[in-house]
């Protein structure tokens, strides 16, 4: 398949993944070679995938894969299927991402000239909020995953392949707290308390206590950075209204 670029990183894939509107002809970052592993594709719930880091090398592990990255180049050894490619590149994903100072958010993001972007537990209605914004003419960065990281004119956000996602970034203007309610508003939320949300809903590359520091430090300089919000919302056009006028 063609490279395809993420949050300004670009993969090569020697296998059956694609995401279209991701597609890219520049330079490529990380090379992927998909090798067969005889055991049968995983069934059921999965666990976080495993991260090992040695002598420059990071080994990543799961129910019916395994990997070895080093220098942009990954052989990833899987049974059958798309979970665990999509899986490893996650991972490397949030790995460069974090070396820029960045995260990878479990949130829903949308835009109009200024982006938001919003976690929560799930169920919180990342994916229902996505969806209305859409339909009420706001850019829907994702749903599902979105990356974050700091650039010379600000903090930038840009949708991934996941879930619903496109390859479109927008500056950030807020970052909050998502929940229920009977009426759409936003309010602000001290960082404090977003903090603690947002770091549960980072995906973690590294484990180790640099890689938890790295982490931290990420988060507080977003926090430090932008507007710190929480939007209450009902499921209806009243919550794009609130986006929107939020993001004017």
């Amino acid at each position: 398949m063609p490279p395809v670029t993420i949050a300004g990183i670009s993969f090569a894939v020697n296998g059956p993944v694609e995401w279209a509107p991701f597609h890219s002809s520049g330079a490529v970052d990380v090379v992927i070679h998909i090798h067969e592993l005889l055991r049968p594709p995983h069934s059921g719930a999965r666990s976080m995938p495993a991260i090992e880091r040695s002598n420059g090398r990071t080994r990543i592990f799961g129910e019916d894969f395994e990997a070895e990255a080093s220098d942009g180049v990954v052989h990833l050894y899987q049974a059958p299927g798309r979970y665990p490619v999509e899986a490893v590149v996650k991972v490397l994903l949030a790995d460069r991402l974090l070396q820029k100072g960045g995260l990878l958010l479990h949130a829903v993001g949308v835009a109009s000239r200024r982006a938001a972007v919003l976690v929560g537990p799930s169920g919180a209605g990342k994916s229902t909020l996505g969806r209305i914004c859409r339909q009420s003419g706001l850019r829907l960065l994702a749903d599902e995953l979105v990356a974050v990281w700091p650039e010379p004119s600000g903090w930038v956000a840009e949708g991934t392949p996941w879930n619903v996602g496109s390859p479109v970034r927008a500056v950030v203007d807020c970052v909050g707290l998502l929940e229920w309610d009977e009426a759409s508003y936003f309010t602000s939320a001290p960082p404090g308390q977003v903090i603690r949300v947002l770091l549960p809903n980072a995906l973690m590359p590294d484990a180790s206590p640099v890689g938890r520091a790295l982490m931290f430090r990420a988060a507080s300089r977003l926090l430090e950075a932008v507007r710190s919000v929480r939007l209450y919302f009902v499921p209806d056009a009243s919550a794009a209204e609130a986006v929107q006028s939020a993001l004017s």
